[in-house]
């Protein structure tokens, strides 16, 4: 099924090819750009073939990057756009640490065609902000340099004519502990929108190359996102990249970090892109196989946003308006959020206990958004004010499923209380068992005990002991 084609934003024509040729075929004369474009032709059909398997294997490092400005950077670039300005249609755009500045983090971006439709995105919805801080990460970051700067910076002013400050990282997911990089944590923990756009599927190919050591943990990085932040994962339809974007989803939905605004897994999302198409392509594109003209592009996707239970609460609660958080500040026993909705500030100190819960809430301005601070404070007293319940760690850890599920067992519930989690799996066979886990303050595992009275068998206790001990 598919979703998107009827109801679009306007995008405006625009004309890639403008500078992609040239820079590919520098020194060649426009009557001589067919003849080049047709040697080229078995590289564009070679790399469609690899991106027909439905775990491509792509190796960038030859011809293929050239192969892939040819027959696919144009179709990328709008993609974002139409996503984010249905985002900004339910009025949930990223909260920006400065007005004047956003700050963008492209995972696995190669060229960066995403980064011109998000730029157009910019210049319509946020008129006040003069300069994109981007930081791209991707593991062929040697290669693709060239390309970014010699096609995509050249593009950026015709797509939002905004000014840009550019930094590049080599990085390879399936090798770096992102969560303990100082360079990844501190670009990741300042943006106001990450995006990953068709590089899961990538992901997914290297990592059954290189065999179960390799690991790619989406829980990690979006731990690592600011209060506010906004994750876009984009993908094409792929079975195995779909089932990862439902695991973001669950990762997600079953902890306290944050919510799922939007997403598109179950029908794909299409469109027709708005590009002039030069008719010299016509020499690579000649209807052979693979080498259809495409005229149609479809994706996967969610969007996420970094936020904790108690602003989830106030949404809840907020009486006439969609409210924004602009700001998170931990204080000593208080967090402050400072909340906007139609044009009113208004700061909310929640404060906590040694333990953890919440023991008052109270309003420092004039409560134009919540009516009802009183109905807000009896709601929120006696709650714990840690995200999942004291862990700042996904309520379901990735690799403890994993190993769960590789012992056959399934993890029926996870209940949270003030420094421990309660964890009860099922067998194949049904039997039931159940183990309470300990956290310190700082959230990170004490102890562990075996509830024996409340489990159906001694033998899963046992065997679940060793899932945490593998931890």
């Amino acid at each position: 099924m598919a979703r998107g084609l009827d109801n679009l934003s306007d995008f405006s024509i625009h004309d890639p090819y403008r500078i992609i040729i040239p820079f590919l075929y520098p020194d060649v004369t426009d009557n001589d750009y067919q003849k080049y474009l047709t040697q080229d032709r078995e590289l564009v059909r070679s790399l469609r073939q690899d991106y027909s398997q439905n775990v491509p294997r792509t190796d960038y490092e030859n011809d293929n990057a050239k192969a892939y400005m040819l027959a696919y950077f144009p179709y990328y670039v709008e993609t974002l756009y139409h996503l984010l300005e249905e985002l900004a249609e339910l009025k949930s755009l990223p909260i920006l640490r400065e007005d004047n500045i956003m700050n963008i983090v492209i995972l696995g971006g190669g060229p960066m065609p995403e980064l011109l439709g998000i730029a157009s995105h910019v210049k319509k919805r946020y008129p006040r902000v003069e300069k994109l801080k981007v930081s791209v990460f991707d593991i062929n970051d040697n290669v693709w340099k060239k390309y970014r700067h010699g096609c995509t910076v050249k593009l950026l002013e015709k797509y939002g004519n905004i000014k840009m400050m550019l930094s590049e990282h080599h990085c390879d997911f399936l090798s770096c502990e992102i969560c303990q990089e100082k360079v990844c944590k501190q670009v990741l923990g300042e943006a106001d929108l990450v995006v990953m756009q068709n590089c899961i599927s990538d992901i997914i190919g290297e990592r059954d190359r290189r065999g179960s050591k390799a690991s790619f943990s989406f829980a990690e990085i979006f731990k690592s996102l600011r209060f506010g932040a906004l994750f876009l994962l984009c993908d094409l339809d792929y079975s195995k990249t779909n089932e990862a974007l439902r695991e973001c989803v669950s990762i997600v939905e079953g902890t306290e970090l944050g919510t799922v605004l939007l997403k598109s897994i179950e029908e794909r999302f299409e469109y027709r892109p708005n590009f002039v198409y030069p008719t010299i392509l016509n020499s690579i594109f000649d209807g052979s196989d693979h080498l259809m003209q495409k005229n149609k592009t479809k994706s996967k996707f969610i969007i996420c946003q970094r936020e904790d239970w108690v602003t989830k609460f106030m949404r809840q609660q907020s009486t006439n308006w969609p409210i924004v958080i602009r700001s998170l500040e931990s204080l000593q026993y208080c967090n402050r959020y400072t909340v906007f909705s139609n044009n009113h500030i208004e700061r909310i100190d929640v404060f906590y206990k040694k333990n953890g819960l919440v023991s008052n809430v109270k309003t420092l301005d004039q409560g134009n958004i919540f009516s009802d601070i009183n109905g807000l404070r009896e709601n929120l007293i006696g709650k714990c004010i840690h995200e999942s319940a004291p862990v700042n760690a996904p309520l379901i850890d990735p690799e403890f499923q994993e190993r769960a599920k590789r012992m056959n067992f399934t993890i029926e519930e996870i209940r949270r209380f003030p420094y421990m989690q309660r964890y009860i799996i099922r067998d194949s066979k049904h039997n039931t068992g159940v183990v309470d886990q300990y956290f310190n303050g700082l959230g990170r595992p004490t102890r562990r005990i075996g509830q024996l009275g409340m489990s159906t068998s001694e033998h899963i206790l046992s065997d679940m002991m060793k899932i945490f001990e593998e931890a």
